[in-house]
């Protein structure tokens, strides 16, 4: 569901692409495509391996769709129908691609999928730049003047940049990728260990959480409470950047969603710390990986939802109170 919603949100036509062993699939993801009555996302499974036969199956296959479908295959060729298949097995070539310099090269996974967007929507850029540029030259896509060298210069820098604040914020977002998997941004690998590399004398806790009795009643943790992960240490980065701001920040990661679900630029009063003086400015940052899956997930996976469960109160103060004290260690 959050591949599909985010793609919907930065481009109206996008294709996921697969390789599963000996088996290629195609997702497309195109606004035109929905109905009122339900969400429709079309996807395919080919009987075909090689690039020729490959073709041939997708000639038969598209020919034989309903119009809208067509149109998406003909959009991602501009305008053109066999440009727009052509464009597909590229990017399943680059599934298969056998490359002996590269040893990163994907021919040897079993499993691989890759997600295309075109024509990226970033900054509103596409919308304003296609409406100028329809009204000063109806088929600016086929045309090389001025206007149509504007807009796609425009297009492309946006574009850029968002696929380089996706590749730095990656990281940051999910901590919990596991080293065998071969994620890239553009073709550029991503290396998951934002915060080993940022923060300074980190420091891993282990406590556990009890959901149901509060701590000030003597639970049993070993028979009630599940066990979280807190990390803490120093961000150099913020302490020496004023508009980040140096107060301590709480980030709390779920292994149930996959990423991060809450941050905290100033936790201080959450976690029950002094809020005065200077000493408190710190750069100080609390990770917490849940990586049991316990915490309960608001709808849209964005925050914890103590109020989904019955003792959600006395949930919430023993997971605050806990990492409040391992906090609290840090202030002099």
């Amino acid at each position: 569901v959050g591949l599909k919603q985010g793609c919907a949100t930065i481009s109206d036509l996008s294709f996921v692409f697969m390789r599963n062993k000996g088996e290629l699939s195609l997702g497309v993801i195109a606004r035109t495509l929905q109905r009122p009555e339900g969400c429709v996302l079309p996807s395919f499974v080919f009987r075909s391996y090689e690039m020729l036969d490959l073709k041939h199956e997708m000639d038969m296959m598209f020919a034989n769709q309903h119009s809208d479908l067509q149109k998406c295959i003909k959009t991602y060729g501009g305008g053109d129908l066999d440009a727009g298949i052509t464009r597909i097995l590229l990017n399943f070539e680059l599934l298969k691609f056998d490359d002996p310099i590269n040893p990163r090269s994907w021919a040897n996974d079993s499993y691989v999928f890759s997600v295309v967007l075109h024509e990226v929507r970033h900054g509103n850029a596409l919308h304003r730049t296609i409406q100028n540029v329809t009204e000063q030259a109806p088929h600016f896509q086929k045309e090389d003047g001025p206007v149509a060298t504007i807009w796609r210069q425009e297009y492309s820098d946006r574009a850029k940049n968002l696929m380089t604040t996706l590749y730095e914020e990656l990281p940051r977002h999910y901590i919990h990728i596991p080293l065998t998997f071969d994620v890239r941004v553009s073709t550029k690998p991503v290396e998951f260990y934002y915060w080993q590399q940022r923060l300074i004398e980190l420091t891993v806790f282990y406590p556990r959480i009890d959901p149901q009795i509060h701590f000030s009643h003597g639970s049993n943790l070993n028979e009630t409470g599940y066990p979280i992960w807190v990390f803490a240490g120093f961000d150099p980065v913020r302490m020496g950047n004023d508009t980040e701001g140096n107060a301590l920040t709480l980030c709390v990661y779920s292994r149930k969603s996959g990423r991060l679900i809450k941050l905290d630029t100033d936790a201080r009063a959450l976690l029950g710390l002094e809020r005065g003086g200077t000493n408190f400015c710190q750069g100080l940052t609390i990770i917490v990986d849940d990586r049991n899956g316990n915490l309960p997930l608001s709808p849209t996976k964005q925050d914890i939802a103590f109020g989904e469960e019955a003792n959600g109160d006395i949930h919430k103060d023993n997971l605050y109170s806990w990492i409040g004290a391992i906090a609290n260690c840090y202030y002099n």
